[in-house]
């Protein structure tokens, strides 16, 4: 081709003709190393053919200049993830302009531009390039850095050239603005599908979405029924109930393997109650994919009868159960580290399965497996043979781990008690109770009473939200402090956690007594599925997970120290029943402390004073005195 036919070519092809003028003159230009990249957002058949049309585009551009194409570097990524060779271009099929996390071919060309494999990259356009302005404007000066240019035909804009760059970035602006706008619109519509009952997101595993409504997938929703069944009625744990659905033939709807955070969606999914919640986030970085949650009142919640599965009552009482086992067992999360290839040495990212525990482990191996635990030191009890007499069947003693593996140092009391003697008490126990519940009643009004009670809620309100404020004080000075030196890490370390902890129980304290109707029925429906359950029980045939469903733990305690004089080394055993989540002990003392609290508060009422100002004149000292006193006694707690 002549010098002046390729001048002429390049100029339809939206090159300049001074920029052409110059490539054909310079005698260089034969050798130039180019490549070209291409990217379309869909996977319409018209947006790929025009990726195929900018492919054959810059195979007759690079003919027509003489440059040198690389024929080692290019990359086709399509849009199912398959990666296909090209020729001297690089090309992102079915992706969005928005990041870069997914253009493999993108990040492919970055790679090989620092590996000094060509000179030159060509694109049709700086939204072809991308549609984040940050991403476009750090990319393209990267490649400055490493000596390769980047030509963008539309804008006929060279990177290497200072006069060039505003041309660009107002490009990339306009094409983010464009990005930015459409997804406007997307979501828009997406709101106003919502509000006539559309499933805008991906259908779960176990539903079908026609014309943008979900519908259940009856073969699926059987999948979901054992779920259920495995981990609430047979009081598997996650990781059990993923094996046992692997062993059952059932096929996860990603990948290989169950997940347990899969698993644990599903049961904590309202969509299996028939409701649909939606638009409970809004994005406010479209670049970085930063999204923020919505007040309630901005969610959109549809109540669908025909996708239901379970019932609202059920489904609650999973609820529950999810969040027992969360604080007692803990939480697995999955998290993405950075860790050292040993064989080729690089960083390299991977994603790590880790387990924030909880009080103990999950097991139902056997009979009382995690029910029982030492009432002395609060932990769990091991099962340890007895020795075997002659043709005697094997025994079986629960004793105190801490105190069986780490002797008299950890736990003074081993509170050993047979296997048959616990298991006879606890029978004995539950027939009691389903003859005679009185007590058990009393234990949910001194409950009720107690942690529900909308008595002086205002004024409770009012004390928690000055004591949060109190804490996040302290948790700024603590900081003010170790940032000037004044406390060591250590230190700093031990008081941030301190009261972080106490801020966390405030907070939940806070939302108890701001939701407490909805507290007070679920307690109350709670005690429902307790009640249920004890009279269903066959006591001569008891599992696990019958024990689990009316019990959250069997203490033994030694009572040595407060009646050493009259009973030495008594020895007793307390079953904690799970229709509550606390000891009837500790509710009873809670209930006679804020009792106390309450007499407190109206005496200091008729007497005009403030509950601080009263509770100083009745030690006899000052306000100020009596802050005094509250600090040192916080100090102390808080170094024990």
């Amino acid at each position: 081709m002549s010098s002046t036919h390729a001048v002429k070519f390049l100029y339809q092809k939206q090159i300049s003709p001074f920029f052409a003028q110059e490539l054909m003159h310079k005698r260089f230009i034969r050798g130039l190393r180019a490549v070209a990249y291409g990217r379309v957002s869909t996977e319409k058949e018209d947006q790929l053919n025009a990726l195929d049309n900018q492919l054959k585009g810059y195979l007759e551009l690079f003919g027509a200049t003489k440059m040198q194409m690389v024929k080692e570097c290019g990359l086709l990524q399509k849009s199912n993830k398959k990666a296909v060779p090209l020729i001297g271009m690089y090309a992102d099929e079915g992706l969005s302009g928005k990041n870069l996390d997914n253009r493999q071919a993108f990040l492919q060309m970055m790679e090989d531009a620092k590996a000094g494999k060509f000179d030159i990259v060509f694109t049709k356009s700086v939204s072809r390039w991308g549609r984040n302005v940050e991403e476009v404007t750090r990319t393209y000066k990267d490649l400055k850095e490493m000596g390769v240019a980047v030509y963008f035909l539309e804008q006929d804009a060279c990177s290497t050239n200072p006069a060039h760059e505003q041309t660009i970035n107002n490009a990339a602006v306009q094409a983010q603005e464009e990005s930015r706008s459409k997804s406007f619109i997307v979501s828009h519509g997406n709101k106003i599908a919502q509000q006539a009952g559309k499933w805008t997101s991906t259908a779960p595993f176990w539903c079908k979405k026609i014309n943008g409504y979900l519908h259940l997938d009856e073969e699926k929703i059987e999948v979901v029924k054992l779920m259920v069944r495995l981990y609430y009625y047979e009081s598997h744990g996650l990781k059990k109930v993923a094996k046992l659905l692997r062993e059952a033939g059932h096929k996860p709807p990603k990948g290989d393997f169950w997940l347990e955070k899969t698993i644990l969606g599903v049961l904590t999914n309202p969509l299996t109650k028939g409701l649909q919640v939606q638009n409970k986030t809004s994005t406010y970085d479209l670049n970085r994919g930063m999204r923020m949650p919505n007040p309630p009142d901005e969610w959109i919640v549809t109540q669908r009868e025909e996708i239901r599965i379970f019932t609202d009552d059920f489904w609650e009482l999973l609820q529950q159960e999810i969040k027992r086992r969360s604080e007692e067992w803990g939480e697995v999360s999955y998290t993405t580290q950075q860790v050292i290839d040993s064989d080729t040495g690089e960083v390299i990212e991977v994603k790590k399965r880790t387990l924030e525990r909880g009080s103990g482990r999950h097991s139902s191996e056997h009979l009382l497996s995690n029910l029982v635990f030492c009432g002395n030191c609060g932990g769990s009890h091991r099962r340890k043979p007895k020795r075997k007499w002659k043709d005697n069947p094997r025994k079986y003693d629960w004793c105190c781990r801490n105190n069986d593996v780490h002797g008299v140092a950890y736990c003074q009391h081993r509170n050993a008690f047979e296997e048959s003697v616990l298991i006879a008490h606890v029978k004995e126990e539950i027939n009691k109770y389903r003859a005679d519940n009185t007590d058990l009643e009393s234990h949910l009004h001194y409950y009720l009473s107690t942690y529900h009670s909308e008595d002086n809620l205002p004024e409770k309100i009012s004390l928690l939200q000055a004591e949060i404020e109190k804490l996040q004080h302290r948790i700024d000075v603590n900081f003010e402090k170790h940032v000037d030196g004044e406390i060591d890490k250590e230190e700093y370390e031990r008081r941030r956690d301190r009261y972080n902890v106490d801020l966390r129980a405030k907070n939940a304290e806070l939302n108890d007594l701001r939701n407490i109707e909805k507290k007070k029925e679920a307690t109350r429906l709670r005690y429902g599925s307790f009640i249920k359950h004890l009279q269903e029980l066959d006591v001569e045939n008891l599992t696990n997970g019958d024990l689990r469903k009316i019990i959250s733990s069997i203490r033994i305690v030694t009572f040595n120290e407060e009646f050493r004089d009259y009973v030495p080394n008594m020895k007793d055993i307390i079953i904690d029943w799970n229709f509550i989540d606390k000891p009837k002990a500790v509710v009873f003392d809670d209930w006679a402390r804020m009792d106390f609290m309450k007499f407190e508060m109206e005496e200091a009422a008729k007497e005009g004073l403030s509950l601080e100002e009263y509770q100083a004149k009745e030690l006899g000292v000052s306000v100020e005195e009596y802050r005094e006193i509250q600090a040192e006694i916080e100090a102390e707690n808080g170094q024990h």
